[in-house]
């Protein structure tokens, strides 16, 4: 069983310390890691999510610095890892299906 990667304090959303680490892993000539240190975390709610869900003009309200997370807490090992574990259970899981040796669980529909 892998470990899973460490839980933020923020909600990670959009250019935050996964896929700023990513990036920063993948593809380190297009990252200014010593700027993505500075970056404050967004700090920002559900609420906040759904309003920068809509897009556009409502997005830049909640996230005018296009991020929505912490960007400065980015480890490009740690998230290398963490999509070479996601990776590697997502195809084991594939070959378990087209093998027939895996099925959905099924959903219950909750009573309120």
């Amino acid at each position: 069983m892998v470990s899973p990667a460490p839980r933020s304090n923020y909600l990670e959303i959009h250019a935050e310390s996964f896929e700023t680490g990513l990036m920063a892993a993948y593809f380190p000539d297009h990252v200014d890691t010593a700027l993505a240190k500075t970056l404050k975390s967004t700090d920002l709610t559900v609420e906040d999510l759904m309003v920068w869900a809509k897009g556009g003009d409502e997005a830049r309200k909640v996230t005018p610095l296009g991020y929505f997370g912490d960007p400065a807490g980015f480890d490009p090992k740690a998230a290398r890892a963490q999509l070479e574990r996601h990776t590697k259970n997502s195809a084991a899981l594939i070959a378990r299906f087209l093998k027939g040796e895996y099925r959905a669980p099924s959903v219950k529909a909750q009573s309120t």
